[in-house]
C-alpha cells in the first residue's frame, strides 16, 4: 500500500493494517490506529491496484469511519 498513496493522501506516511479484502474488487479495509477516524475503506484505482504506482491525492479513494459497526452499516 505504501507505493500507492503519494504525499497528501490521508494514509501517506500512516501505519496502516489491513484485516480484510473484498473479493473480485479493488477494496480493502484498514485499520490505522493513529487515525482520529481508524477503519477506512480503501479503493485502489486501476493503476495502483495493477502496477503498484502511486496516485495523486485523494487516489485511491478512501472512506473513513470511526468504528467498525459504522463501517458495517454504510456498506
Amino acid at each position: 500500500m505504501r507505493g500507492e498513496v503519494s504525499e497528501g493522501h490521508v494514509l501517506h506516511g500512516v501505519r496502516v493494517q489491513f484485516p480484510a479484502r473484498r473479493v473480485g474488487y479493488d477494496d480493502f479495509l484498514a485499520y490505522a490506529p493513529e487515525l482520529e477516524n481508524p477503519w477506512v475503506r480503501v479503493h485502489l484505482t486501476w493503476m495502483s491496484a495493477r502496477h503498484g504506482k502511486a496516485e495523486r491525492p485523494p487516489w485511491p479513494s478512501t472512506f473513513l469511519y470511526p468504528n467498525l459497526e459504522k463501517f458495517c452499516t454504510e456498506q
